[in-house]
């Protein structure tokens, strides 16, 4: 990985940890619009977009941008259950240090997305989130904007993330792909490249 010019990062389960938040958010939709669907269940998709999160727990004739607002609303109001993993900073001021690009490929709103990053004073070259009008995971689309605006190379370029999706969207995208086994996959996920903890970027550098 020694040659990568730009770092790409999902958000949740990876930079931070989320559950505590979308376990209330989801709890508070899941009641007020009566889903009945489990918060183990909507977890189980996380890493794609929240409509396409919904379709895929075959939650039908109901409004799905009403739900997605509640959720929205709900998870700003518990933004101190946010918590950023440990080593983020450093590590993130490592590869800054070393003229290495970073960006953020996620599926959280660009709202939230932004009040995360800021909460954690936390600056990347690029973003990429739902709001963008481009294609979510597994499709690279978002992967391939960044590449495309900051004129690097896909063999210069790694994706960090921490599901069966993430690491689709880096080989739909044709890059390389770390993953991080301390974030959310319920599933054991063999690859090549792996971190039980951010600090481990620095292994891999």
């Amino acid at each position: 990985m020694k040659d990568k010019k730009l770092y790409l990062f999902d958000l949740d389960g990876v930079i931070i940890d989320s559950k505590k938040n979308m376990r209330l958010s989801w709890n508070l939709v899941n009641q007020k619009f009566k889903l009945n669907r489990s918060f183990k269940k909507y977890f189980s998709y996380i890493g794609r977009d929240f409509k396409d999160i919904l379709k895929k727990l075959k939650i039908k004739n109901k409004n799905f941008k009403d739900i997605e607002n509640a959720f929205k609303n709900e998870s700003i109001k518990n933004f101190d259950k946010y918590k950023l993993y440990p080593g983020v900073k450093r590590i993130l001021n490592k590869l800054k240090k070393k003229k290495i690009k970073i960006g953020i490929v996620t599926s959280k709103d660009c709202l939230r997305t932004k009040k995360i990053l800021k909460k954690f004073s936390l600056k990347f070259n690029e973003v990429r989130c739902s709001d963008n009008k481009i294609p979510g995971k597994p499709k690279p689309d978002k992967i391939l904007s960044i590449m495309q605006k900051l004129k690097i190379k896909r063999h210069n370029i790694v994706y960090v993330g921490d599901m069966m999706i993430d690491k689709l969207t880096a080989k739909n995208a044709r890059v390389d792909y770390i993953h991080a086994l301390y974030g959310y996959s319920p599933k054991k996920i063999n690859h090549e490249n792996t971190i039980l903890s951010f600090n481990e970027l620095v292994k891999i550098r």
